[in-house]
């Protein structure tokens, strides 16, 4: 109990030390569970911050070691301690999360993957069109919408990779 004392006000220090730029950025990684670009953070972003202040914003997240050290690959993962973190403060108004804006970041996020299989974009760090699909299945499920994950598993046939 001692350790996650520390580490929640730890993390309620740096959070609230972050500019709005870098609260975007981390908030927008949290949604991901698998390394992605900045692209990807980008279309959870909602506000019109241009692609330097993300570019601009990452280093300094780096520094507070924020991220799993994968910045030379062009692929980004928060922590995951601070991806939990981030994810208890999305929509944040007074220290609550609003479910809503978490799931229309996954409801996003799910389009990304989907822009990713239609366009058949270079598939690193997932092995293969199936690892999209169960991320775009896992996205939509935390989206609410049950049943369109539902229907991708059935349609693709992911099920034998979810057991």
């Amino acid at each position: 109990m001692w350790m996650q004392e520390v580490t929640s006000r730890f993390l309620v220090d740096v959070y609230q030390r972050l500019d709005p730029v870098q609260k975007e950025v981390v908030l927008a990684f949290s949604v991901y569970r698998k390394p992605v670009t900045l692209k990807a953070a980008q279309a959870i972003i909602m506000n019109d911050f241009s692609r330097e202040q993300l570019l601009l914003a990452l280093p300094k997240l780096m520094r507070h070691n924020l991220f799993l050290n994968l910045s030379e690959t062009g692929f980004y993962q928060l922590q995951a301690v601070v991806a939990n973190f981030a994810q208890s403060h999305f929509g944040d108004t007074s220290n609550q999360t609003d479910p809503k804006k978490l799931q229309e970041a996954h409801s996003h996020a799910a389009f990304y993957y989907q822009s990713l299989i239609k366009r058949h974009l270079s598939l690193e760090p997932y092995r293969n069109r199936t690892d999209l699909l169960i991320e775009m299945a896992w996205h939509l499920y935390n989206a609410g919408e049950d049943q369109n994950a539902c229907d991708l598993i059935r349609q693709e046939d992911l099920l034998k990779y979810l057991l």
